[in-house]
């Protein structure tokens, strides 16, 4: 039996401010499901299931108001336990709405609270650089924006984050000041935009980060970015996104010959450094990173010439099967990542002494010092991999550009990684979305997520407050064809327009960007309006243009893919009717999947149940919650592939899906 230590003053506390938040917001209305967040949160944070595994998995769909749920059960318990509570988030946009919207909304109920923001550091402009690109007129033509970003910075009108810029800062104006781990971490750059979000960390109680930090700080030990996580409550939100999030994050790459080319310029860096650092404490690693520069330079030349002799090397994408490569280059890779050590160890050696108050000229050089740094821990970590043999094997390939080669490794699974450096350092962690069971429930995102073998992990559904039946109707019309069938496009093409009437908003789903062009072209002229198309323009603007039409009442119809199925909130009379074409069933052209199915089939097991169909069941109602967005929400849903009942798996698809009225054509 579980003991109860969550006490009465913290129950009073989370119950007061809910009281607090109906009170003071006219449109605030309670709900079961978010209710039952806020216990559970609370009961698990408080170590009411379990003393050390403090683990929650909730899943809490649309309506359930799963932001403000999870912040009201966590906030009071991590201030009874002097924790600190991390939030999170797979997406930026997500991040500022949290701090703008949800926490502004509970601050004015009354909660006490600093809550502090905290983005990639290249999100934040460094200032050192900015102020050296505003002063080079002569060598940069957008020199009248990088004035007024510092002069704005100066006068506190910016903050120095690339977001809360009033227009778009383009991608090549913003690599000169972004801010980077290396350049960037000394005293001298504590004023500097990153630096003041990351000061007096003590003071804070709540941190809103995206997963991206979360697993940067992970990488580092824990306790860098983010406080200890001994000392950490954390909230997962988008939960569902973390395991691609975390091997995403963990792939390397090399692009041989251009990375070849830093590694031959670097020798004559040195010359000249040491032209200008008259040390002899410098001649001796000032040696090495030479001689090792040249060695690794030589091996990627090796490496290069060797793999474009083999045949496989000719073609776009080549996996090596199970993470083994062949045995010249395993044996080479244990040679490069030998040299890129010893490489980054020297280079930083170097680099310490490089005084801080050096003219122009040697920090410009010491520049580029710091970015061959980086390069040389990108190819450690590379090579490494690749001269690893893991016992779940990374995928490891080679792909062909037009004048390189580039040579990757990634793991395939990142549960083992989760659960060690995440769950069991952490002092309790909640992870939340409208979408982590799958046709399985709960058991495919735990064993992905390293959770599955922690026996302290609760699992909650928590109830939506919508009417499904009553709001909504799931249509399955009869079909001639199926989705894998050549004429499956044209049929398309041929049913759509009797589901697209002209006074209706209506969203158009696309398994493929080929097939929706396909599907555009031939029904040019047959619609009540040209569609919105996905990719003729950006994605507001689009979406501006379909709310004017619904606006004055003209109708309007979207055309979009995967893109398009999650994240977009299209409540009311923005949306009506939801038509999704074909199960989005990913296609397993990418080498991490491909090398997850060999993995999986190697042990004996399915591929398809244990891979694909959980994925495409959670992308599947991902596409479904499009439709309603709040409880006076109404729609149907018009869903084009009769897999769902020709196939034995299509029932456990259906079922995954809310419980809308359904009509079957036979």
């Amino acid at each position: 039996m579980a003991v109860t230590v969550l006490s009465d003053k913290t129950k009073s506390e989370i119950q007061a401010l809910y009281r607090r938040l109906g009170e003071q917001d006219p449109h605030f209305r309670p709900r079961k499901g978010q209710q039952l967040l806020i216990a559970e949160v609370a009961k698990t944070l408080g170590g009411d299931y379990h003393r050390q595994q403090r683990l929650l998995m909730a899943e809490a769909g649309t309506g359930v108001g799963k932001s403000l749920g999870y912040l009201i059960g966590a906030l009071p318990v991590a201030r009874h336990h002097k924790r600190k509570v991390v939030v999170a988030t797979a997406t930026v946009a997500l991040q500022e709405q949290l701090i703008k919207k949800d926490i502004h909304q509970l601050v004015k109920a009354g909660l006490q609270v600093e809550a502090r923001l905290l983005k990639g550091r290249q999100r934040y402009c460094c200032l050192h650089k900015l102020r050296s690109t505003a002063a080079a007129a002569d060598l940069f033509a957008d020199v009248s924006l990088y004035q007024k970003l510092l002069d704005s910075y100066a006068r506190g009108k910016w903050d120095g984050d690339r977001d809360s810029w009033p227009k778009p800062i383009a991608n090549e104006q913003w690599r000169h000041l972004e801010s980077d781990r290396l350049s960037c971490s000394g005293p001298g750059h504590k004023d500097c935009p990153y630096g003041k979000v990351r000061t007096n960390p003590e003071q804070v109680d709540l941190w809103v980060v995206n997963h991206h930090v979360l697993l940067t700080d992970m990488v580092q030990g824990g306790g860098t970015l983010l406080p200890d996580p001994d000392d950490c409550f954390y909230i997962i939100d988008e939960a569902h996104h973390l395991a691609e999030s975390a091997r995403s994050f963990l792939q390397e790459h090399s692009r041989l010959l251009a990375d070849k080319d830093w590694l031959t310029k670097l020798p004559g860096w040195l010359d000249e450094l040491q032209g200008l650092v008259r040390k002899d404490s410098l001649v001796g690693p000032a040696m090495v990173v030479q001689d090792t520069a040249q060695e690794l330079a030589g091996g990627q030349q090796s490496v290069y010439q060797w793999l474009n002799r083999q045949p496989f090397a000719q073609e776009a994408q080549y996996r090596f099967a199970e993470g083994k490569l062949p045995g010249w280059l395993k044996d080479v890779a244990e040679d490069q990542n030998a040299a890129a050590q010893k490489l980054n160890g020297k280079l930083q050696q170097v680099i310490s002494l490089i005084d801080s108050d050096s003219a122009p000229k040697l920090l410009a050089l010491q520049e580029q010092l710091l970015t061959a740094m980086e390069g040389a821990e990108r190819l450690q970590k590379l090579w490494g991999a690749l001269a690893t043999e893991q016992k779940i094997p990374w995928a490891k390939w080679l792909e062909r550009t037009d004048k390189d080669l580039v040579l990757s490794a990634a793991p395939i699974e990142v549960a083992s990684q989760l659960k060690h450096k995440l769950w069991e350092k952490c002092a309790g962690a909640v992870l939340v979305s409208a979408t982590l069971q799958s046709h399985q429930g709960f058991s495919h995102a735990a064993r992905e997520l390293g959770l599955g073998s922690l026996e302290g992990c609760q699992y909650k559904v928590l109830p939506s407050p919508f009417d499904y039946p009553r709001q909504g109707t799931l249509i399955l019309p009869k079909m001639k064809t199926d989705p894998g069938d050549s004429a499956f496009t044209d049929e398309l093409a041929e049913v759509l327009p009797q589901w697209l009437p002209g006074n209706e908003a209506s969203l158009v789903l696309f398994a493929s960007y080929w097939q929706m062009e396909a599907v555009v072209k031939k029904l040019e002229g047959k619609l009540p309006m040209a569609p919105l198309v996905q990719g003729r323009e950006n994605r507001q603007a689009m979406l501006e243009a379909h709310a004017l039409r619904v606006k004055n009442g003209q109708g309007s119809i979207l055309f979009g893919t995967g893109a398009l199925a999650e994240g977009l909130d299209l409540k009311g009379e923005l949306l009506t009717n939801l038509i999704i074409t074909k199960l989005p069933f990913a296609v397993p052209d990418d080498p991490v999947s491909q090398a997850q199915a060999e993995y999986v089939e190697a042990k004996g097991g399915n591929a398809f149940t244990t891979l694909a169909l959980p994925h495409v069941a959670r992308r599947l109602v991902q596409a479904a919650g499009r439709l309603l967005r709040s409880e006076s929400d109404y729609g149907r849903i018009v869903l084009l592939d009769r897999r769902l009942v020709s196939r034995r798996y299509g029932r456990q698809l259906l079922d995954a899906l809310p419980p809308f009225t359904r009509e079957i054509h036979p």
